[in-house]
């Protein structure tokens, strides 16, 4: 033994496994010295779970012991004597303090510095929990990298998720219409798998066929992680009716960011996969239990007794050499790199794409505005929405597609060519102009589009853009198109939004024969004439016309 819990320096000199050979001996060692003694014996626990079977490398370790020193320093000067006193206002005072703070070099501390020690905060809390050092969670409503103000932003987070490619649309169309296909198959596919004469190869096919497109169709409308996918049990959702609408939660594990049992908002399609594969996995449940029962016959101490029992009502299995096992990452990822030859699909598929592109298909949505999650939980506050509906991680590649998706937007808006049209028309036509004072201040077209559009808000809509902050606007869809041409907050460009608007024009037209009711022929002619400017806007007036005399000649 070369260190005990109750002494105060660790040495871990001797496990060269954690240590790269230049790293000095002074720093494969922990001192608990410079910890207030009032918080040494929780500090230690913290490290001694985070490090449950000593698999951690140290740095991961020093860091974490690092950047907790600064919080527990705090705290005793606050007059907190234990950790089972810390409270959610000493935490937030912290994320203030800190970020008021001057580093050595005589400036702030960085975002990064701050979300490592707020994530130090949140590791604490992770592992004192179940001990009698335990307190609250320290922001119930956030998160470590949104306080340190990273959500979204943080330049390294954008590389990584980069580095994630995201599927093509045409390939995830295929891939999502097979994975329905074998959905819609799989209740007669399993009668002949289940049948007296049914052949094991019959059987092998059709478990690993149903598993994958099960698997594709969650990871495709979740955006959950592989590993939250492989601890899927047989209670896999909740459903929440309300009576205006019905709502599923699909219920997994966490371990990524030591989340543990959590949930995801997801569509119907996600129920109705989870229920095939309930049917599908029955006999490798089945197997399993009587594989473990075999175990604790004939080898009673055998350490994978207990993993084998605990994924007994796993939902995602595989058999392989070792028996039955959770379905692996590899496995998984194998299956997906021999579907994409068979589909003809232009990339090969991996597990972590299914993330980015759900990201990426939320951000770009009609109705992937967070502010319509907000809205649809009906939560005081955003944190709350993402809190219960969403991680942190997820929600990250959100904000940083949906910022991708905006500059896009605002790339056709701001370009000079564009004819457009709205009540935004003509400071936009102001801003673009390079002979106009404001149009100077910036460099050039494309340092206004990353200066623009992080500022002002942009929704699209299949007729129009929207610059309006506002929850409840009647002219949302296509019903009342005319309210968008004539309001002060809408944006219209030809190439995206032109046809919309021809069609609207020849609808207004045939209306105009209804003349038996006065409000709406007065109504049908102040939309013709707002429609007739936004198409002059657009120089698309004559064109309109053209269509119109084209229906009416039958």
């Amino acid at each position: 033994v070369i260190s005990r819990f109750e002494d105060d320096l660790w040495d871990f000199s001797y496990e060269a496994s954690r240590f790269p050979t230049n790293v000095k001996n002074y720093a494969r060692k922990l001192n608990f010295e410079t910890v207030p003694a009032c918080f040494r014996t929780a500090a230690k626990i913290m490290v001694l779970r985070a490090d449950l079977g000593g698999k951690r490398p140290s740095s991961s370790i020093r860091k974490d012991f690092a950047s907790l020193k600064p919080f527990l320093r705090y705290i005793e000067r606050l007059g907190v004597t234990q950790t089972s006193q810390i409270k959610p206002v000493h935490c937030l005072n912290y994320v203030k303090a800190s970020k008021e703070e001057i580093s050595k070099k005589g400036k702030p501390l960085t975002k990064g510095a701050l979300e490592i020690r707020f994530l130090a905060v949140a590791k604490l809390y992770q592992h004192l929990r179940g001990t009698p050092y335990a307190f609250d969670h320290p922001w119930p409503a956030s998160s470590a990298s949104h306080l340190a103000g990273n959500t979204g932003k943080d330049r390294r987070q954008c590389e990584r998720h980069a580095k994630t490619e995201v599927i093509p649309d045409e390939d995830m169309k295929t891939l999502m219409q097979w994975a329905k296909g074998v959905l819609d198959r799989a209740p007669q596919i399993l009668d002949l798998r289940d049948g007296k004469n049914s052949s094991k190869s019959v059987y092998c096919r059709s478990v690993v066929e149903i598993t994958t497109a099960c698997a594709v169709i969650i990871s495709g409308l979740s955006g959950i992680r592989q590993h939250e996918l492989g601890y899927i049990r047989n209670d896999a959702y909740r459903v929440v009716d309300d009576e205006d609408e019905v709502m599923y939660f699909l219920k997994s594990f966490s371990s990524k960011t030591d989340e543990g049992l959590t949930e995801w908002l997801v569509p119907e399609l996600v129920v109705a996969a989870l229920d095939i594969q309930k049917l599908n996995i029955q006999g490798m449940q089945e197997a399993l239990r009587a594989e473990v029962e075999n175990l604790k016959e004939t080898d009673p101490f055998n350490p994978a007794i207990s993993q084998k029992a605990n994924n007994c009502d796993l939902l995602f299995l595989t058999k392989g050499k070792g028996g039955i096992n959770a379905l692996s990452y590899g496995t998984f990822d194998d299956r997906l790199k021999k579907l994409s030859a068979k589909l003809g699909l232009s990339i090969t598929l991996a597990s972590h794409m299914f993330r980015r592109t759900f990201a990426v298909y939320v951000a770009g949505h009609e109705l992937g505005d967070l502010r319509y999650l907000k809205k649809h939980f009906k939560h005081w506050s955003m944190d709350m929405t993402l809190h219960y509906a969403w991680d942190d991680e997820l929600f990250n590649l959100i904000a940083d597609a949906r910022g991708t998706h905006v500059k896009s937007l605002w790339s056709e808006v701001l370009n000079p060519s564009q004819p457009i049209s709205g009540g935004t028309a003509k400071n936009i036509r102001n801003l673009r102009d390079r002979k106009t004072e404001s149009a100077r201040l910036f460099k050039d077209h494309q340092t206004m589009i990353e200066s623009v559009s992080p500022t002002v808000p942009l929704r699209a809509k299949p007729h129009v853009f929207c610059t309006s902050d506002r929850e409840n606007c009647s002219g949302s869809t296509r019903i009342d198109m005319a309210r968008c041409g004539g309001c002060s907050e809408s944006i219209i460009t030809r190439d995206r939004h032109g046809k919309h608007w021809i069609e609207n024009y020849a609808h207004q037209i045939e209306m105009k024969d209804v003349t038996d009711i006065p409000l709406f022929v007065e109504k049908v002619e102040r939309d013709v004439l707002v429609t007739e400017n936004v198409l002059r806007d657009l120089e698309l007036l004559e064109e309109a016309q053209q269509v119109v005399e084209l229906r009416r000649a039958g």
